[in-house]
């Protein structure tokens, strides 16, 4: 299996389904992990997919869900439009995260219970050179006064001539008009196509590695506001069997009082024909490394995790419970559909989904990797949710006023719905969806001059 599942494992104290991250708040260079990953991105290889499938299909969406007194209820939905036969889908070994999908535009909605319906969050949009590197990206957030979007913040990147590695990243904070106010700047440094330092006025990172390119250790260091230097942070070290598979992971944080390394967290693993099949996890208390729990991986075939199950230990009685479960599955490509939660019931004795648990589906869209998505550039029609239980918002702007046609077809190119509106250059509409059979469905509206494509999910 890859060694990129491993470090998803380990660098987790626990393995729940996070809820979207897609906030700018949340992206600062100090994700590098592996030498590779993470917004801003320090490369923009697609990983994690099928062989194959990630050349004939691409996330179309993603949304999140809550378990509560009524069962799975949504929090948030997150939808991609791509131009130019750009693709991405969702990576294998973190799945949470859309750092490898290379969309041009980017919608996040927050569900309102209130009114049963979406309101706009954020707004993320990526521009790319003739090699498909992505040179900048951007994030605007919803402004209810003039229902608008307002940028907000923006990553630029910079990078090794002829290459697709990132030399610098600078990260702008947007002041209004025009004027982008640059909040920071990291610069790279490489040993062949191995990130061995990362390092900006507020992050920096180094990285070592053995004679096999596995990363053994990460030493990094934050700003400190107080002292106005940059103090030691996390260190993480690794070591590996003759597979070059890890099988220890260790990380200590500084400690200001002592100036010293204090261990904190301490992983085993074990293999079975390649596969990480199991992993304890230990904490340090009263000066040793103490048996926390128990990580039970399982497969659906060589490459694709079907479950993870976490025992904790108890110390009293030397024996291992059952505390969560979560379960992994796949469509027909061998692309993530679905990673639901699960706790222990002690009194009915079965894995159930309990309050806070949560259910992230993925949806996708085959698109074929020579033609040129229909989609507009300047994102000329705008569709959400996604998916749809009973209703689709459609936003259409137009350059000229002509009448114009909205015909909506399903997967089968069969026209299931047609609307013939008045001429406007701004155009919008909620469409009662409820009817239309559970699947995938493709929009088309012209004006006789101008035309857009979009799609949507119906789901109820």
């Amino acid at each position: 299996m890859r060694h990129a599942y491993i470090f998803a494992a380990l660098l987790m104290l626990s393995q729940v389904t996070a809820v979207a991250k897609d906030d700018v708040e949340g992206m600062t260079t100090s994700v590098v992990q592996t030498g590779g990953g993470g917004f801003p991105r320090f490369d923009n290889q697609l990983r994690g997919a099928p062989e194959g499938a990630e050349k004939t299909y691409r996330l179309a969406a993603r949304t999140n869900t809550l378990f509560g007194t009524i069962g799975f209820v949504p929090i948030d939905s997150t939808t991609y439009s791509y131009s130019d036969g750009r693709y991405g889908v969702v990576d294998q070994d973190k799945p949470d995260n859309d750092e490898y999908v290379l969309f041009d535009n980017s919608y996040t909605y927050i569900y309102n219970p209130s009114i049963s319906a979406y309101d706009n969050r954020l707004y993320r949009r990526q521009t790319f050179d003739n090699s498909d590197n992505v040179t900048s990206l951007t994030y605007s957030s919803w402004h209810t006064l003039t229902s608008a979007w307002k940028d907000s913040a923006r990553y630029l990147y910079d990078y090794v001539t002829g290459t697709s590695k990132i030399n610098t990243t600078v990260f702008q904070l947007y002041q209004g008009g025009s004027l982008w106010v640059q909040h920071d700047q990291s610069l790279l440094t490489y040993n062949g196509n191995f990130v061995t330092n990362v390092s900006s006025l507020s992050y920096d990172a180094d990285f070592q590695y053995d004679g096999n390119n596995n990363i053994i250790s990460i030493e990094d260091k934050v700003f400190d506001h107080l002292t106005g230097t940059l103090n030691n942070n996390l260190h993480k070290t690794y070591t590996y069997n003759s597979q070059n598979e890890a099988v220890t992971f260790t990380l200590q944080n500084w400690d200001k009082t002592s100036s010293s390394w204090m261990n904190a967290e301490y992983w085993e693993y074990t293999y079975t024909n390649n596969q990480l099949t199991s992993a304890l996890q230990y904490s340090w208390s009263g000066g040793m490394w103490t048996l926390y729990a128990k990580h039970i991986y399982a497969y659906v075939n060589a490459t694709d995790k079907k479950s993870e199950t976490v025992l904790t230990w108890d110390a009293n009685t030397k024996t291992f419970s059952n505390y969560s479960y979560q379960l992994w599955s796949y469509n027909s490509r061998g692309l993530i559909e679905t990673i639901t939660d699960y706790h222990w019931n002690n009194n009915t004795g079965n894995w159930e989904s309990i309050n806070g648990d949560h259910q992230v589906r993925y949806y996708y869209e085959y698109y074929a990797p020579t033609t040129v998505a229909s989609i507009k550039s300047d994102d000329a029609l705008h569709l959400y949710p996604v998916p749809a239980a009973s209703s689709i918002n459609l936003n259409m702007k137009w350059k000229a006023a002509h009448p114009f046609a909205i015909t909506v077809y399903n997967i089968a190119g069969q026209p299931v719905m047609q609307l013939n509106e008045q001429p406007a250059l701004s155009y919008s509409k909620q469409v009662d969806v409820s009817t239309l059979p559970v699947g995938n469905y493709i929009v088309k509206c012209t004006n006789g001059t101008e035309s857009a494509e979009g799609k949507f999910i119906v789901q109820h």
